[in-house]
């Protein structure tokens, strides 16, 4: 009898084994599912994001969408599932310079092509580090008992703690910008004429209140922008950096840099840290936005976050105006006699 309820026993083990077994290969099949539904999507994300970017590039030029369909399109397609396969494989780095070094090798041979390659670069890095802003683990997050925790006890120290990410986004898209207009001049001839005109034609006209007047209003409509989930924050960016780059081939390199750099230093890095705050203010009115639709995340939790994330905004914010301010003066006031002195004029 004995022996029988052993036997039963020891049934009734296997049996709860095997099912715990079933439940873990369930579960782990599922799992996998959905990684694998995540990785689906994040190919289809990066192939048409570079798809849309590279195809606004390219018509503004004036080419025709049956010019690029052939090649070109297919070319985008397939370096974005390469570089994608990369880095969802830990190799991030072989993938990047593998990129680089065939756009390289297509820009001696055919820049739209070239042009290809890079967009797929450029919108990898923006998603990564979009990513990165949303995914910080040292900032505030929604379903934290304490908030206050994760505070640092500098306020400078926590406001670029905090919007190091967004930083660098900032400054990815304005460097596209700059890059892709330098070395695609083509691409912006026909539309940055009357841009080219207005400039020359403003350039004899320069005052410090006119220039911080001007470069402020830019700055604001990138903040204001961050109501537009920062859209036309990231247009801005870029278009300030097109303008740099095609007006950086016009003229010597030298002569470019000389009266560039001296206002330039500080009124491009309020342009940066303008984007990155706008890019803040709209992390924070997410957050806001989901503890009104989350009904898992208190309100008042998801009020105190965007409250802390926007109060990260304000030593920024005054960063950017004191740069504006001096980056005014030096422009209206210094650049042409440094840049006079520098070429010996």
């Amino acid at each position: 009898m004995r022996n029988e309820d052993n036997h039963s026993e020891v049934v009734h083990l296997s049996e709860a084994a095997c099912n715990l077994k079933k439940r873990a290969e369930i579960r782990d099949s599922y799992h996998e599912g959905i990684r694998a539904n995540s990785s689906v999507n994040f190919y289809f994300l990066v192939a048409v994001v570079s798809l849309l970017i590279y195809i606004v590039l390219v018509m503004s030029s004036g080419l025709k969408f049956t010019d690029i369909m052939v090649v070109q399109l297919p070319l985008v397609v397939i370096f974005s599932l390469f570089l994608t396969f990369m880095t969802q494989n830990s190799h991030s780095i072989a993938g990047y310079v593998t990129c680089f070094v065939f756009a390289v090798l297509f820009y001696l041979v055919d820049q739209s092509l070239s042009l290809a390659v890079a967009v797929v670069i450029l919108t990898m890095l923006i998603i990564y580090y979009t990513n990165k802003i949303y995914h910080n683990p040292s900032d505030y997050r929604l379903g934290f008992p304490k908030i206050g925790g994760f505070r640092l006890k500098s306020m400078f120290k926590n406001s670029f703690v905090h919007l190091k990410y967004h930083i660098c986004l900032s400054v990815i898209l304005l460097v596209a910008g700059i890059l892709i207009a330098y070395f695609y001049p083509s691409l912006f001839q026909s539309i940055l004429q009357g841009t080219m005109q207005n400039l020359q034609q403003g350039a004899s006209s320069i005052t410090t209140e006119g220039l911080f007047v001007n470069n402020s209003s830019v700055a604001l409509m990138m903040m204001l922008a961050s109501l537009l989930l920062s859209i036309p924050t990231v247009y801005l960016l870029i278009f300030n950096g097109i303008i740099i780059g095609f007006v950086g081939v016009q003229v010597p390199l030298s002569t470019f840099l000389v009266y560039t750099i001296p206002h330039g230093i500080f009124e491009l890095t309020a342009i940066v840290i303008a984007g990155a705050v706008a890019f803040r203010l709209t992390q924070a009115f997410l957050e806001i936005a989901n503890g009104i639709i989350n009904s898992k995340v208190k309100f008042s939790e998801a009020v105190h976050v965007g409250a802390d994330m926007i109060m990260d905004c304000i030593i920024p914010l005054i960063i950017v105006i004191v740069f504006l301010v001096i980056a005014a003066f030096i422009e209206a006031n210094l650049t042409v006699p440094i840049g006079q002195v520098l070429l010996g004029l």
